[in-house]
C-alpha cells in the first residue's frame, strides 16, 4: 500500500509540473498530466507509457510543454510589433490602421489640405480642406481623433464609390416569358487593351442557361433582352 501510494504522489507531483495550457478541441489532456496526446491514442497503452516518459523527461530537464495558444501569441506579438514599426505620428503625418493621413498646402487658396491615402493605392481617396491652428498661419496637428474621424470618412467615400462603379459595369434586366423568368445580366470588363462586356442569363434557380461576349457598349434594355432570348440566346 505504501509503495502504491508513493507512486501516485511522484505520478500526481509530475503532473502538476507540466501541466500545459489548454489546447484546442482536436486534442485532450492525458491521464498523468495533461500532457496533450490526440484522442485516438488516448486508450492505447503504448501512447500512455510514452506519455509517461516524456512528462518525465519534461521534469528532469525543467522543460514544459508548449501549447498552440503559445504559438498564436507569438505569431500575434509579431504582427502587432511590425504595425508599430509602420506606424507614424506626427503632426502632418500619420500612418495607422492600414491608413496615411497627410497635411498639405491647399493649392486653391492660402490655407492647408489633408488628403487620405489607403494602404496599397496610388491615389487618396479623399482630400479635403484642414483646419488653421491657433497662431492662424500653421495647421491644425493631427491627433488621433481627427485620424479616427477621417478614416471613417474616407472609407464611406471608397464604399461608394464602388457603389456607383458596380451600378456603371453591372446592369440586370428581369423577363417574364410564357415557360419562365429569366434574368438577363450585362457585366462590363472595363481592360484598358480589350474592353468587352458578358451577356448572362439565368433561370429562376439563379442557375446559368446562356453566356456570351458582347461589345462594351451594348445596351442592354428590356426590349433588347427579349429579343435575346426570342433568338434563343444567339450573339446579338
Amino acid at each position: 500500500m505504501t509503495d502504491k501510494l508513493r507512486k501516485g504522489a511522484s505520478l500526481h507531483a509530475v503532473g502538476a509540473f507540466c501541466r500545459p495550457k489548454p489546447l484546442p478541441d482536436s486534442f485532450c489532456p492525458c491521464f498523468v498530466c495533461n500532457l496533450s496526446i490526440p484522442r485516438d491514442l488516448k486508450r492505447s497503452h503504448t501512447a500512455r507509457t510514452k506519455a509517461t516518459m516524456i512528462c518525465t523527461l519534461n521534469r528532469r530537464n525543467q522543460i514544459r510543454p508548449m501549447s498552440n495558444d503559445v504559438i498564436n501569441a507569438d505569431v500575434i506579438q509579431d504582427d502587432s510589433e511590425q504595425n508599430q514599426k509602420d506606424s507614424i505620428h506626427e503632426a502632418r503625418l500619420w500612418r495607422d490602421d492600414g491608413w496615411t493621413a497627410r497635411v498639405i498646402k491647399n493649392d486653391d487658396d492660402e490655407g492647408w489640405a489633408v488628403e487620405m491615402i489607403k494602404d496599397g493605392e496610388a491615389e487618396p481617396a479623399l482630400v479635403g480642406p484642414w483646419t488653421m491652428g491657433r497662431d492662424k498661419k500653421n495647421p491644425k496637428p493631427l491627433d488621433t481623433p481627427a485620424f479616427h474621424t477621417l478614416v471613417k470618412t474616407a472609407s464611406e467615400v471608397l464604399r461608394r464609390h464602388e457603389q456607383q462603379l458596380h451600378a456603371t459595369l453591372h446592369k440586370s434586366v428581369v423577363v417574364n416569358t410564357a415557360s419562365a423568368t429569366i434574368t438577363v445580366n450585362l457585366d462590363i470588363v472595363p481592360d484598358e487593351d480589350d474592353p468587352y462586356a458578358v451577356l448572362s442569363a439565368l433561370d429562376e434557380s439563379s442557375d446559368q442557361i446562356a453566356e456570351v461576349r458582347v461589345a462594351p457598349n451594348f445596351k442592354l434594355t428590356r426590349a433588347s433582352a427579349e429579343q435575346w432570348i426570342e433568338n434563343e440566346f444567339r450573339r446579338p
